[in-house]
């Protein structure tokens, strides 16, 4: 299961994507493009989070694994 920080970060950065596509697209003015290129960078932001997220969260299962004990039934 996903931790809902992670689909936080997938939501925002489909819709920052989706966003700065179509500003940068219909951009009539240095204002549209830098608010366009604000949207990216958040894409940009959103996708790292989720990496890092993700590599946090695989790691942290990682430890919980090896610090599990061992079955007392199978060690017999």
């Amino acid at each position: 299961m996903i931790p809902a920080c992670i689909t936080i970060l997938i939501v925002l950065a489909l819709f920052s994507g989706l966003q700065g596509f179509l500003t940068l697209a219909q951009a009539q003015s240095s204002m549209h493009q830098i608010y366009g290129a604000a949207w990216w960078t958040v894409f940009a932001v959103s996708v790292g989070g989720i990496g890092t997220m993700y590599a946090v969260w695989s790691l942290t299962d990682y430890f919980k694994q090896i610090r599990r004990p061992p079955d007392k039934k199978a060690a017999e």
